[in-house]
């Protein structure tokens, strides 16, 4: 993981996270879900289970290039915590964060360059 200041930051413009996503692909990623056990933390992140609870793979994304309505989706605001029917929120606090944090992001990929540095 990079971690970068504002100043190495200040001079990418609206799409440079899909520019540099595009100089990736193809790719793809297996998504895996593990199972707790009835005395795992669900609340807390940073506390990892242990190694031996059971896996699944629940499937493989594979991304071969950019969608060709791009123009749509960056109109649109990732949240995670929008779930399929039968699906719910663990009572992880972070995921209600999330939900702000996109949001936040995508107001200010939007709002113009005034609003789009960190405050």
């Amino acid at each position: 993981m990079q971690h970068l200041t504002a100043e190495e930051s200040a001079d990418w413009g609206p799409g440079h996270l899909l520019d540099e996503l595009v100089g990736r692909l193809p790719d793809s990623f297996t998504l895996k879900a593990q199972f707790a056990g009835p005395e795992d933390p669900t609340a807390d992140p940073t506390q990892a289970w242990p190694a031996d609870r059971p896996e699944l793979d629940a499937g493989r994304l594979e991304v071969r290039e950019p969608v060709a309505d791009q123009e749509f989706w960056d109109r649109a605001v990732f949240d995670p915590t929008r779930l399929a029917d039968g699906l719910e929120l663990s009572d992880d606090p972070v995921l209600a964060y999330r939900k702000r944090a996109y949001a936040e992001g995508h107001r200010r990929r939007t709002a113009g360059p005034e609003l789009s540095t960190l405050e």
